[in-house]
């Protein structure tokens, strides 16, 4: 069982080491953070000024203004400003992977952890860990937050936790709620009453809407986010919505089931579980209703938005700071189901190959955007159907015809990677991930086999 533990440690510490490699070497910048950087230097001269409201920048979340007012008022110039906040997300990442096996591994067990990490490792999560958009970081904070309410720690840690994700994302407080209320389903101790665990949480995302509101006076006047509000960055139809909505689950070139396929087993291991399960116990379906009206909920939110996407990016970038959390909170409450599933998969040599080599296939893209954005740049430039960029101001539906046509007709990007797979360039680097993700499917299966009681074995044989 060491050899194991430390096959699968050694695997995940090499791929960890290889980003941080392409982190240093080759970070990534985007338009997006020029806009934070450059409104960041706007915030310090207004306070220089006297000026602490009205001081009008981008609508972006207060979190990554603060590394980057750290560095802008000791003078760093804005190139390094972005290379930093990709070593940052790097970090972010790495510390996510860290603790999503640090807190299953204590709560459930070694194959569960192995598992959650896997996900973590064949997600589109991989190309902000070179990027700096602010995906990874609130993505830690989240699962930081849902973790800190399940073991039961200290409220100031969950209160503090809570409060900084709630900066990664404005519109996150109720769904920081719904996350810690799981939580608190599954807390086993009993230092705290029921009513003092439900105040903490609302205290918690009481103090982050407030600094969310208050950072809003500051640069608007009002404790209302004007630019998030404002009705032309709203869809105009019932239509757009769903399809939207769709999108934001289905898309080829954004879509959580296409880009997540191993995120998407898990929700259907989960949802298998919940519909079997006899006889209908709270403990079966209530952590599963609470994970569904979450992502339910943020879906809806998105799908109203004109970039649900989080474009031009790549998977579904606006959904991914959750799905860690909900990776984590899935594995704990239905650990069982998923060593079960593992079980029956490593018993037969078959059935294990073709799901190792379908979910690493499935990753290469991921990899293949880590070392190179070509394919992402060329899914959003434009085409013989659109020859020019447009924008939701100037052509509301000529900009929802181009938004429909990347998200659902112009090929897809996940495809497009593949051309890429054999180029000298990126050939060795490629297969060290494949390496790393293979040797790690390997010792899930083995860590399966061997936990596995004899009196529950599993043939090897398909039934």
């Amino acid at each position: 069982m060491r050899l194991v533990k430390h096959r699968a440690a050694i695997s995940v510490v090499v791929l960890i080491a290889f980003l941080l490699v392409r982190a240093i070497t080759s970070p990534r910048s985007n338009g997006d953070t020029d806009v934070l950087i450059r409104d960041t230097q706007r915030i310090l001269d207004c306070a220089q000024s006297g000026v602490f409201h009205g001081c009008t920048i981008v609508h972006f979340p207060l979190f990554q203004f603060i590394p980057a007012l750290i560095l802008k008022a000791r003078g760093t110039s804005d190139a390094t400003v972005a290379v930093i906040l990709a070593w940052l997300n790097w970090a972010a990442f790495a510390a996510t992977v860290a603790l999503m096996w640090w807190a299953l591994r204590r709560s459930v067990s070694r194959t569960v952890a192995m598992v959650a990490v896997f996900v973590l490792l064949t997600g589109p999560l991989l190309p902000y860990s070179v990027e700096t958009f602010n995906e990874p970081a609130a993505a830690f904070l989240v699962l930081a937050f849902s973790v800190a309410v399940l073991v039961g720690a200290h409220p100031g840690w969950i209160v503090l936790l809570c409060v900084l994700a709630a900066i990664t994302k404005e519109t996150a407080p109720p769904f920081l709620f719904l996350l810690g209320l799981c939580g608190l389903f599954g807390r086993q101790d009993a230092r705290h009453s029921t009513a003092m665990n439900l105040a903490v949480l609302v205290v918690a995302c009481g103090v982050g809407a407030a600094i969310n509101s208050g950072f809003n006076y500051f640069r608007y006047d009002t404790i209302f986010n004007v630019q998030l509000l404002a009705r032309e960055f709203r869809v105009d139809t019932r239509e757009q919505q769903a399809v939207n909505f769709a999108g934001i689950w289905l898309s080829p070139n954004g879509g959580v089931i296409p880009f997540w396929p191993s995120f998407a087993l898990v929700c259907g291991v989960v949802g298998h579980t919940v519909l079997t399960a006899r006889p209908r116990v709270l403990t079966v379906w209530w952590p599963a209703t609470l994970l569904a009206a979450l992502l339910l909920g943020l879906t809806i939110g998105l799908s109203a938005w004109y970039v649900p996407l989080g474009w031009i990016a790549w998977g579904p970038r606006l959904l991914l700071p959750w799905l860690p959390a909900v990776v984590f909170l899935a594995s704990h409450f239905y650990s069982a189901a998923i060593e079960r599933g593992v079980a029956w998969l490593s018993a037969n040599p078959a059935r294990f190959w073709t799901a190792t080599v379908f979910f690493t296939a499935c990753a290469l893209p991921h990899f293949v955007e880590v070392l190179d954005s070509r394919v992402l740049s060329a899914m959003f430039a434009p085409d013989a159907l659109f020859p020019r960029m447009m924008t939701v101001q100037e052509d509301r539906a000529g900009y929802f015809a181009q938004a429909n046509h990347f998200m659902w007709s112009k090929g897809s990007m996940l495809v497009d990677s593949y051309e890429w797979v054999w180029h000298p360039r990126f050939r060795d680097k490629l297969l060290l991930c494949v390496a790393c993700v293979v040797v790690l499917a390997q010792a899930i299966a083995a860590s399966a086999r061997e936990s596995l009681p004899p009196s529950r074995s599993i043939p090897d044989r398909d039934a």
